[in-house]
């Protein structure tokens, strides 16, 4: 009878069910710090605070050792701490935080979602390094779209035209563009998640890449894929490159066209800001892994380990 059940439970998460409810996590994020080098080395790292939204809750954080500072930046208004620290040579130290964080599976009702006309805006907004309106991005979406009688239609078609444009693999631990998506052979969550707002942004839809770690799978690797602003106020989740692997029979975890599973945590939202540690600001290209400096340039060697288990 146990070999039964536990087969069950394997299967279960094998087949990613368990995201369709509410689920609790105890979550680690641990960074491991080694000086190779033969002079002692001045530290700052920044590592991401997973924050509340309406789909997930943090409680009982607990940093180890004690934080030198916490903060939020202005533009997209993440959370996120700050160690400094002296490394002698050969020596290692860890740091890191532990919560219990709550996330609620999300489904939207098509139906219920007032439609707008889906129109080019006036003029571009501006990108980044990651979201970007490019002629050949602008020239995609508008064909892509053209004729769509609404913004959630106009979405629909460019997140179909992804899936069935771009290739899955390559993965790397940053972010890849707009353009690496329609220039690279193969690219992984990320660029299809940017290539998707890019297509967006460029017809008047507002979008931005989520980031964060699977949850109550056998590994919490990371992960990346969008929101769409449908309408004022209303943020529409999107996963187009874990709809693919799914249709092609590499993937079972959760994830679609408005629906993404209670199996992920949020760590950060955006790319390519700053944050203010003390008096310096920092540029972060994206706030996933921790962002370090050091004093002697090559002589650090990092490590993150992140687990998030369901309790």
């Amino acid at each position: 009878m146990f070999g039964h059940r536990f087969k069950d439970k394997v299967m279960e998460i094998a087949g990613g069910r368990f995201s369709r409810r509410p689920q609790r996590y105890q979550f680690r994020y641990e960074v491991r710090l080694e000086n190779t080098g033969t002079k002692v080395s001045e530290i700052e790292i920044v590592c991401p605070l997973p924050s509340d939204f309406d789909y997930q809750t943090v409680q009982d954080v607990v940093f180890d050792p004690s934080v030198s500072g916490t903060g939020r930046e202005e533009k997209y208004h993440n959370a996120f701490a700050w160690w400094t620290l002296a490394l002698g040579s050969q020596e290692v130290r860890t740091v890191g935080y532990t919560a219990k964080i709550y996330v609620t599976p999300r489904r939207r009702s098509f139906e219920s979602v007032p439609v707008t006309p889906a129109a080019a805006p006036k003029s571009m907004p501006a990108g980044n390094r990651y979201l970007q309106m490019t002629d050949a991005v602008i020239a995609r979406a508008r064909q892509v779209a053209h004729g769509a009688p609404d913004t959630m239609t106009a979405a629909r078609q460019c997140y179909d035209d992804v899936i069935a444009r771009l290739q899955y693999g390559r993965p790397i631990e940053g972010l890849y563009s707009a353009t690496d998506a329609l220039t690279q052979p193969a690219v992984d969550c990320g660029g299809f998640s940017t290539l998707l707002g890019s297509m967006l942004i460029s017809l008047g839809i507002p979008a931005r890449v989520l980031l964060g770690f699977w949850a109550g799978h056998p590994a919490s690797t990371m992960h990346a894929w969008l929101e769409g602003e449908i309408v004022p106020g209303s943020w529409l989740p999107m996963d187009p490159a874990v709809e693919q692997l799914r249709k092609l029979g590499r993937s079972k975890k959760s994830g679609g066209f408005g629906v993404v599973g209670s199996d992920r945590v949020v760590v950060s939202v955006g790319c390519d800001y700053t944050v203010k540690v003390g008096n310096r600001t920092v540029e972060v290209p994206i706030l996933q892994h921790p962002v370090i400096r050091t004093s002697v340039e090559g002589a650090v060697r990092s490590d993150v380990t992140v687990r998030a288990e369901r309790i």
